[in-house]
């Protein structure tokens, strides 16, 4: 049965993130970075445009997602990334629940990790 993102309320999503994270790792205790941060990164992304593309746009769902995003970067399990993760929050002018958005916000982290990057106006990996 597919999930209805729309009824799903921010707070719900964030605890699925956290338990997800916990029931995927094998062997994580990131002392000084994760063992699967690709695992991690890729599972997270995942959710990350899936709540910006079928959660319905709202001012008090907008509130919650900066929110939850501001959460995510202080709880996110792997400490390299977590540490990243909070210096792009605080680089950015303004987070935003919009799929281009979330799409520039995933190609800057793309670019810093070296790994290629979408167009923000379809699926397409730019050269």
């Amino acid at each position: 049965m597919p999930i209805d993102w729309n009824i799903l309320p921010m707070k719900w999503l964030l605890l699925m993130l956290m338990i997800s994270t916990v029931l995927s790792q094998d062997q994580c205790s990131c002392p000084t970075s994760c063992s699967d941060k690709e695992k991690l990164g890729r599972s997270t992304w995942f959710l990350l445009h899936s709540i910006v593309k079928n959660v319905e746009q709202t001012l008090e769902n907008e509130e919650m997602f900066v929110e939850f995003m501001n959460i995510l970067s202080q709880l996110y399990p792997c400490k390299e990334c977590r540490e990243h993760f909070i210096l792009n929050l605080k680089n950015i002018d303004q987070v935003e629940m919009t799929e281009k958005w979330m799409c520039m916000f995933h190609n800057k982290i793309n670019q810093q990790l070296h790994k290629p990057l979408y167009s923000c106006t379809n699926d397409r990996i730019l050269e």
